[in-house]
């Protein structure tokens, strides 16, 4: 019994693999993109200084505005803030400068023929030591601001502050169900 299946069985077989040897054809001539433009496609590196987020900055949480709104700063508060933002600016400028300077040196050791490995890596540790540097300096700052705050602010202002650290969203006010 088996031997008069067995023609039909090898037969199957053959197709099978017939039409897969013919597909991968097919593919590889029509649909992939031959290796010779992937290998030779040339490497898109970034021109210009990529913005790097900061406090107060557009896209990096709320505005002081939106701050001095939601923990109900006073005059006197709200000027408090935009002062700490302002002085952080202005001591965050060395170093978003030198961070510009070092990760410009990254995508210039990058574009070369054959980039230095150890350029690179401290480019990239140094990128990352002034990186945190900046967030340690936010953070510090921000607990002094905060210290200056009443007791109800200060708690609101620190977990927005978390929130905004851990990349969590604020949870918004929901607007009462409407009833039926």
């Amino acid at each position: 019994m088996l031997r008069k299946h067995l023609a039909w069985i090898l037969l199957g077989l053959s197709a099978a693999l017939n039409v897969a040897f013919i597909g991968g054809f097919v593919h590889a001539r029509y649909v992939a993109e031959p290796a010779s433009l992937v290998d030779s496609r040339p490497i898109s590196l970034p021109t210009g200084p990529t913005p790097m987020p900061t406090i107060g900055k557009p896209g990096s949480g709320p505005s002081p505005q939106e701050a001095v709104r939601e923990l109900g700063l006073t005059e006197s508060q709200a000027r408090g803030l935009r002062q700490m933002l302002a002085e952080q600016r202005r001591r965050a400028m060395p170093v978003f400068r030198e961070m510009t300077a070092q990760r410009d040196a990254l995508v210039a050791e990058l574009g070369k023929d054959k980039p230095d490995a150890a350029a690179v890596d401290r480019a990239l540790d140094r990128i990352g030591q002034l990186r945190a540097q900046l967030q340690k300096d936010n953070v510090q700052a921000a607990l002094r601001f905060s210290e200056t705050l009443p007791t109800e602010q200060r708690e609101r202002f620190r977990r927005a502050m978390v929130n905004r650290a851990m990349g969590l969203q604020q949870p918004r006010r929901q607007a009462p169900a409407e009833r039926k």
